[in-house]
């Protein structure tokens, strides 16, 4: 893991690249739709996409098979901007309906081609995904804002947090497993923070002694919290890690961090 990381000066919104893309993220994408396409037919489609997709002068096009040398289309890439990239990825998905005959100059079907470059997005932290056959969030400002606020908080919940964002985050090892322990034992240090009780289950029912809080999400994170140490939970390692995905670690740290704000706020209010 990067000494940024570590030290927690990479932002939530870079971690999930919901206003950005990074570099390895571009070059992969450009990659996979370069290895797409056959050799033979790659002309006939960069030409397409530059005058149609682009909208640049036909006579304009360069296209070289050395790839030693750059083509316009490498070039048009280069220089868009990342929601250009998104665009250009349901340009390519839509060409599979509107040719017929698109198949033969692609080594993929339709649906391969998403399932590609959906194991690339995740795989490279993209907040974005293809469903549909449209790019669409996985995670939006507001979720980000919260974990950001969450993490930002200087005491001990902030630790597990960024802790369980680290694990989340690791593009080549991601501990979802951990990360949702992490997530969930920050709850836990918020709750002890407010009622000096270290028991999670004891801290949970006597919090309404401390602050106003509503029976249903007392109720709701007493399940949560059931969820991850039950007899099938995280903390009792019964659960095969391979079942976990992305989208359970972000849950648990969206609505884990969701949680910690409201509880400082009550408190702080009270």
């Amino acid at each position: 893991m990067k000494f940024s990381e570590r030290m927690g000066f990479v932002k939530v919104s870079d971690v999930f690249q919901v206003n950005s893309m990074s570099q390895e993220l571009r070059n992969r994408i450009y990659n996979f739709i370069d290895n797409s396409f056959f050799e033979s037919k790659r002309e006939i489609i960069y030409r397409e996409l530059h005058c149609e997709f682009f909208k640049l002068k036909q006579g304009k096009f360069t296209y070289y098979s050395n790839i030693s040398t750059r083509g316009s289309f490498e070039d048009c890439f280069d220089k868009s901007n990342w929601y250009t990239i998104y665009d250009l990825l349901e340009f390519i998905i839509q060409m599979y309906s509107k040719y017929n005959d698109f198949t033969q100059y692609v080594s993929y079907t339709k649906d391969q081609f998403v399932i590609s470059i959906n194991k690339t997005l995740e795989e490279e932290r993209s907040g974005y995904r293809v469903i549909d056959d449209l790019v669409t969030p996985i995670i939006d400002n507001n979720e980000i804002e919260s974990i950001e606020e969450a993490i930002n908080q200087q005491d001990n919940t902030s630790i597990h947090l960024r802790t369980a964002l680290q694990h989340l985050s690791n593009k080549h090892k991601p501990d979802y497993r951990n990360s949702i322990k992490e997530s969930i034992s920050a709850v836990e240090a918020m709750l002890r923070n407010i009622t000096g009780d270290s028991n999670f289950g004891n801290a949970i029912k006597n919090i309404k002694t401390k602050i106003e809080l509503p029976n249903s999400l007392k109720d709701g994170f007493e399940k949560l919290y059931g969820y991850t140490n039950g007899k099938q939970g995280i903390r009792h390692a019964l659960m095969d890690e391979t079942e976990l995905k992305l989208e359970d670690a972000k849950f648990m740290l969206v609505s884990c961090s969701a949680f910690i704000n409201y509880l400082k706020a009550k408190h702080l209010a009270t």
